[in-house]
């Protein structure tokens, strides 16, 4: 209680002093751009130039500038001259760069710089560094006139094959401190597909916190889990700062990091993965990015790697509204998924649903199509799946997969109601020892995915009496694809599957990496176009056979094509675990946010996000609110996942406000804001309110092995989104706490949407009109919005005028 009484006091008095700070006639301005070193003096030339002396070489124009240490090439300097920030200043001598061997560590060596390129238009400088008696890291930094951006490259000479550098990470900026005193740096991170860091420079040093920042192992890319775009910025809120990206088009290995060093230091760098190992050089064919970032909020580094992304060849099938290779219903007339939901006969296996439990399913699935419009999407759980009267020696897992265990009544009633179900499989995995008694198939083992150590790859979801065990199968081998492809023909004809949904799959955990070089793929040990392959097979299956629709758990960017919905968990919160589990406790502090910065870049272009992990039963808390609508006003579909938790509880426990908050939301996407939540670009959401709700949860729903969740969550009262289509701007609010409130803010439309001057409308759902809320002069609009309790309020400006 006293804790509780602290975060509303701390909440008050923040809330009070941004008024005081802001305020104008009682309207408060949360997002006024308000630069306080503005007037620091960071000294330089205004023009193009390079130079060099004892201790240092620099390079810097009217932007930028950057310093390089002469006695080894670290960097020593790095300064936004537009907003007066450094990025490192006055840094000791450090390791400009690190490389990963495969069985020992880095040997000392000689350096030298050159001066490679400098005219009137553009400066060079080549770096090389010799490592033992051949081995020679050459880079290079670039910088144009008038440009916001320093571009570096890397390569490797002399990789001798049988003790190879497996990696190499370039640039290295050491001694990073907080930016601007007094006011709160900002790490933005794509990671788990976005999450923004409080005061890294104090929190990423803290003894208390076991999150120290992204490490290497943390910041893989491509990878759902960890990294699914190439980019990460440090930011100061409303000031700007630095985003750092690589502009590769490939599909080349990357590991991301940006850590605590120690007493109040960060630590960044990109690590870069040799392909083929069996080569002498490697050149990475793309360059990592530095560009000054003006603004001060995560949007603005979203809408940088857009300007990139935008072009490359995952997003070449283009929008999502012109595509035709998609289910238009499940983007358009979806209101919720049920993911996990027990979909077995009655009866027929060992692992089935009992006549009793079937029963109760039933019950819960008419209450909600009763009190929820709109369509459903069902992802049957794994159970389906359990069967052993098919036996093939080649593909040993198949009896263990196949004939599946559909209830084909059930079946009926969710094809009746117009929704969809699809069936839950694996197309990365072999289970070795199901049921503990199945001897590993010596076949599939030997197509394993083998780490850089030697050891086979495995996933294991394991307790103490639980040890089944899954190899990850190398997509390489044709024998595998040709497996999975069987499967998923079986289940789009046989068991008439709306689509396919992967678990545990592509775009999760699989391994990024095999270096068997028995297998097809040889010595390019980079196995990532065999997974997309993979994943693209089974759209090209899905769309054959009438379905479309093709799912994941999580996502990269390249797999945007062929994947049209990912499941995840992260918007839960506390409230939910998996990938957003390691960020608890700085969620719990308040120091760590979820954002929604794949879906930021990607939304127009798929694919579609399914997320809450939630229940309809009251024991989860209102914390239910945030997660299902935070999940719907950034463009998703909101989940219940009934994996781990008994059904019967939920149908008897089932809480009617929680099912009818969902219809609330599903009319905002499939109704009235159907043309923005569904097909529009996200842009960055006005801050209307800094109050928040706190409230006790309980989720008893998770696997074995895991810790119930369970505690106390604070969240902002009024979640807030915004998107573009045809000319005009969506905005959605929406006040989660169980009382009405009245929000008066300076809405920014000049500097979020360009709008000088016009109007802000608001939407009367119960009429279908608009009305005038409030007039833009000069980029501002003074809005005064009364926002119902778990009502979704519709803004809209037209920018065309």
């Amino acid at each position: 209680m006293k804790r509780r009484i602290f975060i509303l006091l701390l909440s008050l008095i923040v809330a009070m002093m941004g008024l005081v700070a802001c305020s104008n006639s009682g309207y408060t301005s949360y997002d006024a751009y308000n630069n306080p070193l503005v007037d620091t003096d960071v000294g330089g030339s205004d023009t193009l130039m390079i130079s060099e002396d004892d201790s240092a070489i620099t390079m810097e124009n009217e932007n930028v500038r950057i310093v390089f240490h002469a006695v080894n090439g670290s960097i020593k300097e790095y300064v936004n001259k537009e907003t007066k920030q450094y990025l490192v200043k006055d840094a000791e001598p450090s390791e400009p760069f690190t490389v990963a061997y495969q069985e020992r560590t880095v040997e000392s060596g000689t350096f030298r710089f050159n001066i490679a390129q400098n005219t009137t238009e553009q400066k060079e400088i080549e770096f090389i560094w010799t490592i033992g008696e051949q081995t020679e890291i050459i880079a290079h930094a670039r910088l144009a006139k008038e440009d916001d951006t320093v571009c570096f490259d890397v390569e490797i000479k002399g990789n001798i094959s049988d003790d190879y550098i497996v990696s190499v990470e370039y640039p290295v900026f050491s001694g990073i401190k907080a930016m601007c005193e007094g006011r709160t740096d900002q790490f933005v991170s794509p990671i788990a597909s976005g999450f923004l860091f409080d005061n890294p420079a104090e929190n990423f040093n803290r003894e208390d916190l076991k999150f120290k920042g992204v490490t290497k192992s943390l910041g893989m890319y491509p990878q759902g889990f960890f990294y699914p775009m190439q980019f990460m910025a440090y930011i100061t809120e409303n000031i700007g700062g630095f985003y750092i990206g690589t502009n590769d088009g490939g599909c080349t290995v990357k590991s991301f990091t940006f850590c605590g060093d120690g007493e109040g230091s960060l630590r960044a760098g990109i690590h870069h993965f040799v392909d083929d190992i069996a080569q002498t050089d490697t050149s990475f064919d793309y360059e990592v990015q530095v560009s000054n970032l003006t603004k001060g909020y995560w949007q603005e580094a979203g809408d940088l790697y857009f300007s990139f992304a935008k072009d490359q060849e995952w997003t070449e099938k283009g929008r999502l509204e012109n595509r035709e290779d998609i289910d238009k219903t499940l983007f358009e007339d979806t209101v919720l998924v049920n993911f996990g939901i027990n979909g077995n006969g009655v009866g027929t296996t060992q692992d089935s649903v009992s006549a009793y439990v079937a029963e109760k399913r039933d019950y819960l699935y008419t209450l909600m199509k009763e009190k929820i419009s709109g369509k459903f999407l069902n992802i049957y759980q794994p159970a389906w799946m359990i069967g052993s009267t098919f036996s093939d020696k080649q593909n040993g897992d198949w009896e263990t997969i196949f004939p599946g265990n559909v209830d084909e009544q059930f079946k009926e009633k969710v094809l009746n109601y117009g929704d969809r179900f699809i069936l839950f499989e694996y197309n990365t995995l072999f289970n070795a020892n199901y049921r503990l008694f199945s001897p590993i198939n010596e076949f599939w083992k030997e197509k394993a995915i083998q780490k850089v150590s030697g050891d086979l790859s495995l996933f294991t979801w394991t307790t103490e009496v639980d040890i089944r065990e899954w190899w990850y199968i190398c997509p390489s081998c044709q024998e595998w694809t040709e497996f999975c492809n069987q499967k998923e023909a079986e289940i789009l004809t046989v068991y008439g599957s709306n689509g396919l949904y992967h678990d545990v799959g592509t775009g999760a955990l699989a391994p990024l990496q095999c270096y068997d070089t028995t297998h097809p793929h040889g010595t390019n040990v980079n196995v990532i176009d065999e997974y997309i392959a993979l994943e693209r097979e089974a759209k090209e299956l899905a769309c054959k056979y009438g379905q479309y629709s093709d799912g994941q758990e999580m996502i990269y960017e390249q797999l945007i094509p062929y994947v049209d919905f990912y499941q995840a968990r992260a918007n839960g919160g506390l409230i939910s675990f998996m990938e957003g589990g390691r960020f608890h406790e700085g969620i719990r502090e308040g120091i760590t946010e979820k954002i929604p910065l794949f879906d930021y870049v990607y939304h127009a272009y798929g694919a579609l996000r399914t997320d809450g992990f939630m229940l309809p039963i009251e024991t989860v808390g209102d914390g239910y609110y945030h997660a299902m609508a935070f999940t719907v006003l950034n463009g998703g579909l909101p989940e219940y996942n009934f994996e781990f938790f008994n059904l019967a509880t939920i149908a008897d426990n089932a809480y009617l406000p929680y099912l009818e908050f969902i219809d609330e939301l599903g009319k905002a996407r499939t109704e009235y804001g159907k043309e923005f939540l569904v097909y529009g670009d996200m842009r960055k959401a006005p801050t209307v309110s800094k109050e928040t709700v706190t409230y006790d949860f309980l989720n008893q729903n998770v696997s074995d092995g895991a810790s119930v969740l369970e505690g106390t969550a604070t969240y902002e009262r009024v979640i807030s989104s915004a998107f573009e289509y045809d000319g005009k701007i969506g905005i959605f609010l929406i006040n989660i706490a169980e009382d009405d409130m009245t929000s008066k803010f300076i809405l920014e439309a000049g500097r979020f949407y360009g709008v000088e001057n016009g109007e802000v409308k608001i939407y009367n759902a119960e009429n279908d009109t608009y009305s005038k809320l409030a007039e833009i002069e000069n980029g501002e609009a003074k809005c005064s919005v009364k926002l119902p309790s778990r009502e979704v309020v519709m803004l809209v400006i037209d920018c065309s005028k």
